[in-house]
């Protein structure tokens, strides 16, 4: 058996030889392909880091008017906490956020001047309110819109928010299809590729084929070596892929780190290193496979 396994790689490396030119573009278009794939699954994880670190950022604020007391926001507080889709509800006193706003504009002498003139605190007592999904905001919204204690509100701050995750979420989606779309035709001209390359090799080899025929060889060893050639393509693609990657990540990972503070694009590749490997040695050989078996069911007649 182990004889017969030895034969069959060495008959489809010899056909891989043969037929070196046609096999090394065929791997050429497998990596395109194995490339965008491999892009695509980072790009996917980027992305969803990203909007996970703005959602973390997206609260409803709710302002109360300065003459509602404190007794009554703790009582607003506690029901929306009741919410089934609230997360937290904190509370931001006038004075909290006096101090908070002094802190961050106390480079600006404009304000502090204006904050002696007014000669008291400006700033109303809020409500900092989280969900557990974004999607749950809208409903949000709408119960504070409908709630009984809308009359004590001066605002809802939500809507800016709103429209950022809306943006990056709609951004995410196109990419993403846009990617996929990209990878589903360098995928089918790959095919089409290593379609050609096990043809050729089929016809290269055909009086080999005959004499194994009048041999008495079966039909699956016959066969067994142009499946391994495409499958043995997409192999080397998929790691040419990862070493040409390593590299990019490198060069890319500064760049990537000052677009987005919140994700170490080296940690997370070297990480999963073994993981992307294996989602690229699968595409591949899944390429591979896929074209030769067309090729062989298509044009080698045992």
């Amino acid at each position: 058996m182990i004889q017969i396994i030895r034969r069959l790689f060495r008959s489809a490396w010899q056909s891989f030889i043969r037929n070196g030119w046609l096999s090394i573009a065929t791997i050429v278009i497998m990596a395109l392909s194995i490339f965008i794939f491999s892009g695509v699954l980072l790009f996917n994880t980027a992305s969803r880091l990203a909007i996970k670190t703005i959602e973390d950022k997206v609260d409803i604020s709710i302002y109360f008017l300065s003459d509602t007391p404190e007794e009554d926001i703790f009582k607003i507080q506690e029901q929306i906490k009741s919410l089934t889709y609230v997360s937290d509800a904190s509370y931001v006193s006038s004075q909290q956020a006096l101090e908070t706003f002094t802190e961050l504009r106390q480079s600006d002498p404009l304000i502090a001047k204006a904050l002696q003139e007014i000669g008291e605190n400006p700033l109303s007592a809020s409500l900092n309110i989280k969900t557990n999904k974004v999607t749950d905001y809208d409903a949000l919204a709408t119960y504070i819109q409908e709630a009984p204690f809308k009359d004590k509100l001066i605002s809802v701050d939500f809507s800016q928010n709103q429209k950022v995750i809306s943006r990056l979420g709609n951004l995410t989606r196109g990419l993403s299809v846009g990617s996929l779309f990209l990878n589903l035709i360098l995928a089918l001209v790959a095919v089409v590729v290593s379609f050609n390359t096990i043809r050729m090799a089929i016809y290269a080899l055909r009086e080999e084929i005959s004499i194994m025929k009048l041999s008495g060889a079966s039909n699956w060893f016959i066969r067994g070596p142009f499946v391994i050639n495409g499958i043995l393509c997409g192999v080397i693609a998929a790691v040419s892929v990862l070493i040409i990657l390593i590299p990019l990540v490198l060069w890319l990972h500064p760049k990537v780190s000052a677009f987005m503070p919140g994700f170490n694009l080296n940690a997370y590749f070297f990480g999963h290193i073994f993981v992307m490997l294996g989602w690229q040695l699968l595409f591949g050989a899944v390429l591979g496979a896929v074209s030769s078996v067309l090729a062989v069911t298509k044009y080698l007649k045992v």
